[in-house]
Parts: structure tokens; C-alpha cells; sequence
């Protein structure tokens, strides 16, 4: 529900804000004095297209803020929540600006979103009807949803599009596999080639990590051998060795200790460093023995190593990667051998599937031929009581056609709807949206918003001009429809007619005043008193009599 609006700079309006109630809401006033400019404005902020030259002169940019209390808006709060549009409560906040190079901001709670985002949301909002392009019955996309919404066929329709999207899957599936075909020997070779040259490799996890170690000792055998002889000499075989030495300052600790014997401690220090430098000299011993100086084997050793960066350049960044990879195409082989079966399955599953999507989808076309016939019968009827009964609607199912115009079944089925609408006796049906706009299109979707009233789930509705070229008596019966739509939504009403305005709940008079030059657009939200008064003046003109006086009353009384 639209809570209030705030324009700034726009065409006469300096600075405005408007508050919006539940039910009917109507602005009257003079002509000229800026009621369309506040739906227009309106209309910007659900996504409309902008002129620069709306902005008010002298002014840097114009904007415009709306608020509306969403709670029971679940198509909307599913869209906020799938473009990851956080809210803290059910208020929603809206804001557009223009600048005077054209360009837009847009914001949702403060969040920047696109223009188009904008026109999402907005659709989830409002229906402008009049001069206006933001007409959820003028959109075709939107016409079958409202037919299927209006004969309760959505759930058949959902259980179509979830056979339609396994159906286009398996055929994806085949039109691969076909593609496949056309280059099968090619890659049967191909992948047969590759796998035998990994397999042949015989590589093993963590090969690499070794064959880099081995390669690394016999490289520097040499090097190794000097090393450990150096310190095997040092410490053992040498005159004056490590060894030789250390059992030396063993004898003089074992004396010394027959003498005090608090140096024993010590004594058990250098016998256990003996004992470890024994150890030490051992190992060392047989170190010496294993080196291997065998230049054949480490040239074997590097070309193994430079197989394998052979193979980790085509087929992997490490010998994982390539038995990954090895497995996958062992997977691809099999899939390629097996083609022909599974192409025979798929077809098979395929002519299965759209079978039964087929005899849902017709089964969907004749429930929604009922529909539309009941439908047009409905809204013959409610164009009839207001004032319409030369138009004729009609609404047309056009079957879907691929690129060479053969049938074609889609996710919502075999056919798209089309309001197509004849104005006058004689005269050629076209679409809905080719109907000039203004009065008679507003009631006409008055027409069809009132049959539509209880599947209908925009929240607000906006009827601009709706009571042109009607007289007084139709006035009052496009009141009642008026006032009966609004007890399923929010309705704001721009009207001339005092026998509309006086059905409305909350009444807002809309006039303009001239100071130091400049035009304003005001707006006054009008109490009772107050309210009588300006039926009276739609009555009667700007003279208040008695007898409009009178009239104005009674026509608030009857309501």
C-alpha cells in the first residue's frame, strides 16, 4: 500500500507531500492545477521513462520518494529477497533522482538499484491507468499470467514448466551427445591415445617428491662422500682424532675422581659423550658404505623426471591432477562407446516426456479457452454497466511458433493470451495496448480490474481521466465500482466528478497558486466541512449556492 509521497522540483512542484490511506482515495481541483503531474510523478518512481525538462526551473535536479507498507506483498518481498534486498521491517522506501544531463539514481531503503530494478519493483506495486505506460494489463507477458491467475490455473501451469524444464534438459542431453557423434572416432582416438600414454607412465603419488630426493643424492654423491669421509677420519682414524682424544680425558676424569669424588658427575658426562660419538662414528661408517657414484642411474632418474613435466604440461599441474584427469577420460571413452545406447534411451525418454507434457499442455489450452471465454462474458458485462457497451473484448490465444512458425510448446504451455479490443461497432480488434489512452481505457480497465479484483495481486491501483466524456448518472456507477475495488485494494482516483469523489474515504484537493512570479502546486487533505465545500464547487462552480451546499451533503450521506 502507497503510504505517502514526497516530489521536489517537478514540473510546478516546488515541494510536496502527500499522505495515502486504505481503500478510496481521490484529488480534485481545477484544471491545470497539477493532479496529473502528481500521478506522473508517480509513475517515475515506479521505473517510467524521464524527461530532463521536468524538472523545475532554476532547480539542480528533481526527486522524488514514495513509501509503502509491503507485508502482504509476498510477490515483492520474493523479489526484494532474490536480489538480495535487505529490509528491516515492511516499509518499503523508494527514491529517484534527475539530473538535468538525464541521469538517474535509484534507491530501495537506501540501497542503489538500477532503473530497471525500479520497474520491477514498481510492478509489484502500482497499476497507473490513464497516460501512463505503467499498466501491468498492457504488458503481454503479463496478460497470460492474469488469465491463468483468473481461471486458477497456475498450478497446472507450474506443473508444466517443471516437465518442460526435465524435458529440455534430457534433450540438451541428447543434442550433445549428437554433437558428440559428428567427432566421435576423433576423440575415441583422441582420449585412448592420452589414456595409454598416462597409463604407461605407471606414475604413483608422491613419486615426484622422491624421484627429486634420489636424484638430489646421486647429483651430489661425490660431494656426500668427502663430507662424511672428512668427519669419519676426524672423528676416528686420524692420529690425534675426536676418539682417541675424548678416551684421554676420559682416563685423566677417571683419576681424578679416585681423588674427589664431586667430579664424578662429570666423569658420567664424558662417558656418555663417548659413548654417543661411538654411535656417531658407526653411523657414519655405514653412511660411507651405501654411497652409490652411479652417473647411469642418475641419468635414468632425470629423464623419468622429465617424463613426467612432459606429461604435467598436457595433462596436469601434478601427477594428481594427471590421474584425475586420466579417470575422466576413461569416463569420456565410455560414455562415447556407449553413445548409440544412450541415445536410443534418451529419444526414448524424450518421446515419453513431452508426451505427457503435451496432454497437460492441451489440457491447459481448453481450460484456458473456458477461462477466457468467461472472462470477456464477465468483463462485456461490467464495461456494459459503465457506460461501455460497444466495446468488445476479446481475448485471443495464439499458439507459440518456433522460427519456421511450426507449433511449439514452451514452459507455459502451447499458446500466449492477447486482450485484443474492438472501441466502436465495425471496427477491427487490435491489442489492448494500441488503445488510445485517457478516459475510455481507464475504464475500461476499471472494467477488468473489477472482475479481476479477487486474483488481481498489485495492492494499488490509479485511475487518471476516468471519468471523461461520461455524464452524471454513469459517474455515480463509476463511483460504486470505484468504491467496490477498493475493498480489495488501495485505489487513488483523479476525477471531475463529485458523484466519484464523494465514494472516497480520503479526500485531497489539488490547486495551484502564483508568488513572486512563480506557479505552486499545493495539495490540502480535506475534513468534513471542508470536503463539502468542494463538492459543492465541482457541483456548481465556484459560487457556492445553498442548493449545491445541499446536494454535496447529500451525496456524502448516501455514500
Amino acid at each position: 500500500m502507497l503510504e505517502q509521497l514526497s516530489i521536489k522540483n517537478y514540473a510546478l512542484i516546488e515541494d510536496l507531500h502527500i499522505n495515502f490511506d486504505e481503500g478510496f482515495n481521490v484529488l480534485t481541483g481545477e484544471t491545470g492545477a497539477g493532479k496529473s503531474i502528481i500521478v506522473g510523478a508517480l509513475g517515475l518512481i515506479l521505473g517510467e521513462r524521464a524527461s530532463t525538462n521536468i524538472i523545475r526551473k532554476g532547480a539542480e535536479s528533481c526527486s522524488i520518494r514514495a513509501t509503502f507498507d509491503i507485508a502482504k506483498n509476498k510477490p515483492l518481498l520474493l523479489l526484494l529477497k532474490q536480489q538480495g534486498i535487505s529490509l528491516d521491517d515492511t516499509t518499503l522506501l523508494l527514491c529517484r533522482e534527475i539530473s538535468p544531463a538525464g541521469k538517474n539514481r535509484c534507491l530501495v531503503n537506501d540501497q542503489v538499484i538500477t532503473l530497471g530494478m525500479l520497474e520491477s519493483i514498481g510492478n509489484c506495486l502500482v497499476d497507473l491507468h490513464g497516460q501512463h505506460e505503467h499498466q501491468s494489463l498492457l504488458q503481454a507477458k503479463e496478460q497470460l499470467n492474469i488469465l491463468d491467475d483468473f481461471g486458477g490455473l497456475l498450478e497446472q501451469r507450474k506443473e508444466i514448466e517443471e516437465m518442460y524444464t526435465s524435458l529440455r534438459q534430457l534433450e540438451v542431453e541428447l543434442e550433445e551427445l549428437n554433437h558428440h557423434e559428428q567427432e566421435r572416432d576423433h576423440f575415441l582416438d583422441l582420449y585412448n591415445f592420452q589414456v595409454k600414454e598416462i597409463k604407461d607412465a605407471h606414475l604413483e603419488p608422491g613419486e615426484e617428491e622422491k624421484l627429486a630426493q634420489d636424484i638430489n643424492l646421486l647429483a651430489n654423491a661425490e660431494k656426500i662422500a668427502h663430507l662424511v669421509n672428512d668427519a669419519y677420519q676426524w672423528l676416528y682414524e686420524e692420529e690425534g682424532s675426536s676418539l682417541s682424544k675424548l678416551e684421554k680425558i676420559k682416563q685423566n676424569m677417571i683419576s681424578l675422581q679416585t681423588i674427589d669424588q664431586n667430579i664424578k658427575a662429570t666423569t658420567d658426562i664424558v662417558n656418555e659423550s663417548m659413548v654417543n660419538l661411538q654411535e656417531v662414528n658407526s653411523t657414519l661408517r655405514e653412511y660411507k658404505d651405501k654411497i652409490i657414484f652411479d652417473p647411469v642411474k642418475l641419468d635414468s632418474l632425470i629423464e623419468r623426471k622429465e617424463q613426467i613435466n612432459r606429461l604435467k604440461s598436457k595433462y596436469g599441474a601434478t601427477i594428481k591432477d594427471i590421474l584425475t584427469y586420466q579417470d575422466k577420460l576413461t569416463k569420456e571413452i565410455e560414455k562415447l562407446s556407449t553413445a548409440e545406447e544412450s541415445r536410443a534411451g534418451l529419444a526414448k525418454a524424450i518421446d515419453q516426456a513431452r508426451g505427457k507434457v503435451m496432454e497437460k499442455a492441451k489440457k491447459l489450452s481448453l481450460a484456458r479457452q473456458k477461462t477466457a471465454s468467461k472472462l470477456e462474458l464477465e468483463t462485456s458485462q461490467e464495461l456494459k454497466d459503465l457506460g461501455l457497451p460497444k466495446i468488445k473484448l476479446k481475448i485471443s490465444l495464439v499458439p507459440e511458433q518456433d522460427t519456421q512458425g511450426a507449433p511449439q510448446l514452451t514452459s507455459t504451455g502451447l499458446e500466449k493470451a492477447e486482450f485484443l479490443i474492438s472501441p466502436n461497432v465495425g471496427e477491427d480488434l487490435q491489442p489492448l495496448a494500441k488503445i488510445a489512452s485517457g478516459g475510455e481505457m481507464s475504464r475500461i480497465m476499471l472494467g477488468l480490474k473489477s472482475v479481476l479484483a479477487h486474483t488481481d495481486k498489485i495492492p494499488t491501483l490509479i485511475f487518471d481521466e476516468i471519468d471523461t466524456g461520461i455524464g452524471g448518472s454513469m459517474a455515480e456507477i463509476v463511483g460504486k465500482k470505484i468504491k467496490a475495488l477498493a475493498g480489495r485494494h488501495q485505489v487513488v482516483c483523479i476525477t471531475h466528478w463529485p458523484q466519484i469523489a464523494g465514494f472516497a474515504a480520503n479526500h485531497l484537493h489539488v490547486s495551484k497558486e502564483v508568488s513572486h512570479d512563480r506557479t505552486y502546486t499545493r495539495i490540502q487533505h480535506l475534513a468534513a466541512e471542508e470536503r463539502v465545500k468542494e463538492l459543492a464547487r465541482m457541483l456548481g462552480g465556484e459560487t457556492l449556492t445553498d442548493i449545491s451546499m445541499k446536494h454535496a451533503k447529500e451525496l456524502l450521506r448516501n455514500k
